[in-house]
Order: structure tokens, then sequence, then C-alpha cells
């Protein structure tokens, strides 16, 4: 399956090719991030579902969610999602701690 997404932050057109090997789905794109193998936003917003970015497709936005149910990269996902849930909290906690750090430091435990 072959997509052209425009990106929202910078107006360029970008192609993703996803296609299915033995290992399971792989999807490409030729955006900076994807070219260097880092985490990419419009690869993302399709196996999402998202499909507000894409200016032509080949197949259907849905057939992707398709390809990933089940899949090594599914699992991978959820595990991205996760550890964000994780480091969302931790990140409160540090600003709850900082907040009564702030407090001690005036005397006002």
């Amino acid at each position: 399956m072959n997509f052209v997404v425009k990106s929202k932050s910078s107006g360029n057109e970008y192609n993703v090719h996803v296609y299915t090997t033995e290992d399971g789905p792989v999807i490409t794109c030729d955006c900076p991030a994807g070219e260097n193998g880092q985490y990419c936003k419009h690869r993302f917003a399709l196996i999402s579902g998202d499909e507000s970015e894409v200016v032509e497709a080949d197949a259907p936005v849905s057939e992707i969610a398709k390809l990933v149910a089940g899949s090594r990269l599914e699992a991978t996902i959820d595990a991205m999602h996760k550890q964000e849930a994780v480091v969302k909290k931790a990140q409160a906690d540090l600003k709850a701690i900082k907040k009564t750090v702030a407090s001690a430091m005036l005397g006002r435990l």
C-alpha cells in the first residue's frame, strides 16, 4: 500500500509505503525522521487510523490497522503507550515534589 501524506508542520509531502513480510508489517516513510530510522509521526498517524494528512492513497488507511493487529509492531506500540503513561505520572510526581521542596525551603511544611 502506498500513501502520500502532507506534513502539518512543514507542508511537505512524503511517501509512506506499507507491506508485509513473514516477520510482520513494514511501514516506511521518506520524511527526514523516517529516512533516519527514527520515530515518524506520519507512519504513526496512519497506524492510528488518522487520515487527515493523506493526499493520495491506493488503499484505505483502515487496512493498515488490520495488518498491525496481533503483530510484534502492535506489541511494541502498546509497550510504548504504557511507558509514556509511566513517564507522564513520573513527571506529575516530580512536579508535586518540587512544590513540596519549595515550600520546605520557605519553612512552610
